[in-house]
């Protein structure tokens, strides 16, 4: 027998053969507000370092890939989706399952427009800026602006140890494009940094024109300067962020050549508005702002609330994506803010069984998720709930020296369980580092992340999978000589 026996019975989600699952076409991806990728890290790996735990985040790994749910048509702006997988850790505790939480929606992606903007962007011009940062950041900027037209208005703010308007709110028409992209060419570094001033004036040029009816305030800050999350007065840069956020202002937060930390990642993502990003190369601002542009300056949804109630005997010991204290038999968490994806993105939790197994004939509804969450246009709140049940596993199997690994309903549920199997590995790498395991233990933690990636991206035909298998086997080099990252900038 092949040791390593791999079967799979639909191939695709959107396959024809798929068809009956109900997999809606018009569904969108949705992510929560906060960190949107682990682009840092790869940094870091890529560049012969071992990432610090403070560095990568399990909802941005999964924020990079696509893991669709299916389910019935959404007839709202979210509707919960949940898959589950019987899965068997790369720490031996035992099989357990996996559920990934996620929405539906009725957005249709080929009608979908983006609101229109009341945009300030303020740009980090230090010296510590100069050279490559400065010209990421230009282009950057300049594909901001291609996005813009007359529906929306910009301003731009420089700042070092000291602010510059270099634009008053400006029409995006013709001539406030072209106006604005000569003072974004002209841009210069010097000085030191000071960050709260500049986000001070983006939100005061924002305030300028605050109050339309159907236009969405923003502001966007540039910088390769760690903020200051610790102070929490109305001067500092948390502070400002949540005032400014009551009164109706997001903040997008962009990391260049710097990451800006999962303290900070974990703050913004609790602010109305607010999401974080890390630029690392061209590939990546044409990919943030050619791209997503559309969905990262209009969030569908606020204040979201989820309920996870466990059926008798279930318990939920852990959460990927998910805030929680110690296991427990029900689990509340939210979200501030929700974005569309071109990517379905995810959450999920490990549950297992007070009998220490789990066998057939636990097969039925072993749970239920609510969620709440108000509308973005301010037209109420809406409620709606799932069942959480586990239909065998048996559409997508991956077994390893007759080993049954995973067994999962769904693709997006198969992805999510192989991906938290690759944070793992590199949480084990960071432990490493710490000093809480030895080498042996990580590089082993690590492999068998690298063997279920490769098996899972040829068994789905993943080439983002594949990528990962690739980003593994490097961290497994790096282990050899070991550089442990702590706070390391690019150039």
């Amino acid at each position: 027998m092949n040791p390593r026996k791999l079967s799979l019975l639909c191939a695709l989600a959107m396959s024809t053969a798929c068809g009956d699952m109900g997999y809606m076409t018009g569904d969108m991806g949705i992510t929560q507000g906060g960190v949107q990728d682990i682009n840092y890290a790869r940094e870091l790996i890529e560049n012969g370092q071992i990432p610090d735990q403070s560095q990568f985040r399990s909802e941005g790994l999964f924020s990079e890939h696509d893991l669709p749910l299916t389910g019935e048509a959404c007839e709202f702006t979210l509707c919960p989706r949940a898959a589950v997988a019987q899965v068997l850790p790369t720490d031996g505790s035992g099989d357990a399952l996996m559920v990934q939480i996620g929405f539906g929606s009725n957005i249709d992606l080929d009608t979908y427009e983006r609101r229109p903007q009341n945009l300030a962007v303020a740009v980090d011009i230090s010296g510590s800026m100069n050279g490559m940062k400065m010209q990421a950041t230009k282009k950057a900027l300049l594909s901001l602006v291609d996005q813009l037209d007359e529906r929306d208005t910009l301003a731009i703010i420089a700042f070092d140890d000291k602010v510059d308007i270099v634009s008053r709110p400006k029409v995006m028409n013709d001539w406030g494009r072209s106006r604005m992209k000569s003072k974004i060419e002209q841009l210069k570094t010097d000085g030191g940094t000071n960050i709260e001033a500049g986000l001070k004036e983006g939100f005061d040029q924002v305030i300028k024109n605050i109050g339309q009816s159907g236009v969405e305030n923003r502001v966007m800050l540039f910088t390769d300067a760690q903020p200051n999350v610790g102070a929490t007065g109305l001067t500092s840069f948390m502070g400002l962020t949540r005032h400014y956020a009551e009164t109706g202002i997001g903040l997008s937060v962009f990391g260049v050549g710097l990451d800006l930390g999962a303290e900070l990642a974990t703050e913004i993502s609790t602010v109305r508005g607010g999401n974080s990003f890390f630029l690392a190369d061209q590939e990546e601002i044409e990919e943030v702002f050619e791209e997503d542009f559309a969905f990262i300056v209009s969030p569908i949804a606020y204040d979201l609330s989820v309920e996870i109630s466990m059926a008798e005997g279930w318990f939920i010991e852990a959460g990927y994506g998910i805030a929680m204290d110690s296991p427990g038999t029900e689990l509340e968490f939210g979200a501030s803010s929700l974005f569309l994806s071109r990517k379905n993105g995810g959450m999920a939790a490990l549950l297992r069984h007070e009998s220490g197994e789990i066998t057939e004939d636990m097969s039925a509804v072993f749970g239920d998720i609510e969620v709440t969450f108000e509308r973005a246009d301010d037209s109420g709140s809406v409620t709606k709930a799932t069942d959480l049940f586990f239909d065998g596993g048996e559409a997508y199997e991956l077994d390893i020296d007759d080993v049954e690994i995973y067994s999962a309903d769904q693709l997006g549920v198969f992805r999510m369980a192989v991906l938290v199997d690759q944070y793992e590995g590199l949480l084990a790498a960071a432990d490493f580092c710490d000093g809480l395991i030895d080498k042996q233990e990580a590089k082993a933690m690590v492999n068998q992340s690298i063997e279920r990636l490769t098996l899972a991206a040829d068994l789905t035909d993943d080439e983002n999978l594949m990528v990962e298998a690739d980003l593994m086997s490097k961290l497994r080099e790096n282990l050899e000589n070991p550089q442990c990252a702590e706070n390391y900038v690019f150039d």
